[in-house]
């Protein structure tokens, strides 16, 4: 509990400082953070405008002085209420408020009822001064202030009388969400007091929201109808759009549902499609609150004496307090009637093929690089991101969960020629491992077809053929070659004289890597071709690897030296741990601000650009590097802070934990990494998609 420190502040000091912690959580709040910030403002007293005047709250002082109430009453209204509030006002004088209200008008008492209303009047202002007033006040409020805009008072009648009238659920969210959206774009102008009141009452809105949400869920898990799913689902994208949680995303997942409800029958292969992205987005936030807790929140936990319990459940606890967590109910119960419609097996199948290997179980596909096989394994696994590089002597992998099949972790799988299926349900892979238990530890076959069809036997010696991937063999490496003289003979020598901006047309795979010269090859293509061959590329530039070479001069010792430390430590040390050096380094790098001028005037102004990685151990013949590292995307070309912020972070990501891990596995030299940055405009696109081909020969 906390306890008082001996100082002394009257209300109004409060309620000033929750306006200046207002102003800085404004200030700090951006796309990604927008969504935690928005739960702090509640936590936070009110300043509207009868706070902050230098002595408030004052109806409690003459209460306590009536002569209408027992000295033993007006001693604990005085000293535990109207002391402590003007005193070091706190959560727990509302507490205090409410125990002695509960008191005076307990059945059986006969207090003065001039002294009852005062103390429920009192106890209202309470409320209103800690936020903490019900959703229905709230909205009267804004009625009877009409703010925050014409519209949203509009809106707040129309919402309340569907409330009061107890209409359904589906009702009662569409005026909800129309209400949110009202007072969303009256935010955007509104200040002061009156931005805090809005505010307090769209969180208080998304609360309620939360609650409808979660009997439409329930009649969807009851009925299995899908369009009441995807009705509901539209209404859970909308609002989370509001809530500010992964707008830009979100924007997509609810053009998609507004445009599969508008239609009569909705095309079952685009409602699988929107479903699984839906999946995909609950799963990503699950995971981002997971990192964003879990250290600090143990950290914290401790410090404040909360119990270990509690502290274990609170990421959790956030996630199912959240409209995510009834979103993620409803998907489900899309995602099944969509498999059962399309009478799609449990499976799915990222690389089919079979192979043979000591079968082992690990919870994270990352733990497989520090167990101490030197053998062939087929893994069942319970989780991956989908970021990772598979270890070597992995030859199978049964994922515990679905995964895009574009993920890197399957577009690798299926150049290394590793077998590798995804369970679609969780409970069904939880079945299939305890079912095939009792081979753990020994060796296995895995068989998986295109059908879908899954199969995990002991391995019989004298099968034909080695098993290792579809085509007998994982990888492309030449016959009698490891990786790493595979890989070394793949690799050119870098040049490093080129240190300024060039056009793509002018990148080589020796100064630039593979990447930037083949976009440089569309381009001059695109400038020759003719008629119906005529195609256009987006406008490209290159920082080849000479310009991360100059810029690292200064502190080029530290660098070798970080990159020396990192090889030589032990296998089983953490290696973002090892990593930290390293990255440290560039945080000092020096990026030239003439090069920064000099990709503001090759691009045409107020566009965005996409700056990517080129690295020179990325999509070579033996070590594709796909997702290895990182390319920011909608940078301004205006921003000069933006531009050089997206140079270091893809500079940086020649150090991330997936590449690190990656060169040391296909045993490519960590000091001969390098990295050239290709620059192109973004544009906005008619049509988006991915288009697959074949070898014509092979």
């Amino acid at each position: 509990p906390c306890h008082e420190d001996g100082s002394h502040y009257r209300p109004n000091h409060h309620a000033n400082e929750a306006r200046l912690l207002d102003e800085a959580l404004a200030n700090l709040a951006n796309e990604e953070n927008s969504f935690l910030i928005r739960k702090i403002y509640p936590l936070l007293p009110s300043y509207n405008e009868e706070f902050t005047q230098s002595v408030p709250l004052t109806r409690i002082r003459d209460i306590a002085h009536r002569g209408d109430i027992p000295h033993e009453l007006k001693s604990d209204i005085k000293h535990n209420l109207q002391n402590k509030l003007h005193r070091s006002a706190g959560p727990e004088d509302l507490k205090t408020c409410e125990r002695i209200l509960a008191q005076v008008t307990a059945p059986g008492t006969h207090y003065s009822g001039a002294f009852v209303e005062q103390m429920k009047i009192f106890h209202r202002e309470l409320l209103e001064f800690f936020n903490a007033s019900s959703l229905d006040d709230r909205l009267a409020e804004m009625e009877n202030r009409n703010e925050p805009s014409d519209e949203a008072v509009k809106r707040v009648k129309e919402f309340l009388k569907r409330k009061r009238e107890n209409a359904p659920a589906q009702d009662q969210l569409e005026s909800l969400t129309s209400l949110r959206t009202s007072i969303d774009d009256a935010i955007s102008h509104a200040h002061g007091e009156v931005l805090q009141r809005a505010r307090i009452a769209d969180i208080l809105l998304e609360e309620y929201a939360f609650v409808q949400l979660a009997h439409l869920a329930q009649e969807a898990e009851s009925s299995r109808d899908l369009r009441l799913c995807l009705q509901s689902g539209l209404v859970c994208s909308k609002n989370l759009y509001l809530s500010g949680v992964g707008r830009r995303g979100m924007s997509c997942i609810t053009r998609e549902f507004s445009w599969l409800t508008d239609e009569g029958e909705p095309d079952i292969l685009a409602v699988r499609a929107c479903v699984d992205r839906s999946i995909q987005f609950c799963q990503a936030f699950s995971q981002e609150i997971g990192r964003l807790f879990s250290n600090k929140i143990s950290q914290l936990g401790q410090c404040l004496g909360v119990e270990r319990h509690a502290i274990s459940v609170f990421g959790e606890a956030e996630i199912r307090s959240n409209v995510v967590f009834q979103f993620s109910r409803l998907m489900t119960v899309a995602s099944s009637h969509v498999r059962s419609a399309l009478n799609l097996p449990p499976w799915d199948v990222l690389s089919r093929g079979s192979c043979h290997g000591i079968l082992v179980r690990v919870g994270d596909i990352s733990e497989l690089l520090h167990t101490n096989l030197t053998t062939s394994c087929v893994a069942l696994v319970q989780t991956a991101s989908g970021d990772e590089d598979i270890p070597k002597h992995v030859r199978g992998i049964v994922l515990g969960h679905a995964m895009p099949h574009l993920s890197h972790i399957g577009v690798r799988a299926r150049q290394a020629g590793v077998t590798f299926v995804c369970s679609e349900e969780r409970s069904h892979f939880s079945k299939f491992v305890n079912d095939i238990s009792k081979l753990e530890g020994i060796s296995v076959s895995l068989s998986v077809q295109a059908s879908g069809e899954v199969s995990v036997e002991k391995f019989d010696e004298h099968q034909q053929g080695n098993g290792d991937g579809e085509n007998g063999v994982r990888g492309r490496q030449p016959q009698g070659k490891d990786h790493t003289t595979a890989i070394a003979e793949s690799l050119v020598a870098c040049s490093l004289s080129e240190r300024n901006l060039i056009p793509a047309a002018k990148a080589s795979r020796k100064n630039s890597g593979v990447k930037a010269s083949n976009a440089g090859k569309l381009d001059v293509a695109s400038g020759i071709a003719k008629g119906d061959e005529k195609f256009e590329t987006p406008l490209s530039a290159v920082l080849p690897y000479g310009v991360m070479d100059q810029a690292m001069k200064d502190c080029e010792n530290a660098y070798l030296k970080a990159v020396e430390d990192f090889k030589k430590a032990p296998s089983s040390s953490d290696v973002e741990v090892a990593l930290a050096p390293i990255l440290s380094v560039f945080n000092s790098c020096n990026v030239d601000p003439k090069l920064i001028k000099d990709i503001q005037n090759y691009f045409p102004p107020s566009c965005r650009i996409m700056v990517r990685s080129s690295a020179n151990y990325e999509d070579l013949e033996d070590m594709s590097g796909a997702g290895l590292y990182d390319s920011i995307a909608n940078v301004p070309i205006d921003s000069s802070e933006r531009i050089r912020e997206a140079i270091v972070a893809v500079w940086k990501s020649l150090w991330t934990k997936r590449a690190a891990l990656s060169r040391t596995q296909y045993g490519a030299p960590h000091e001969n990494a390098r990295m050239a940055i290709l620059i192109q405009e973004m544009v906005t696109a008619d049509y988006s998609f991915i288009m697959f081909s074949r070898h014509p020969i092979t």
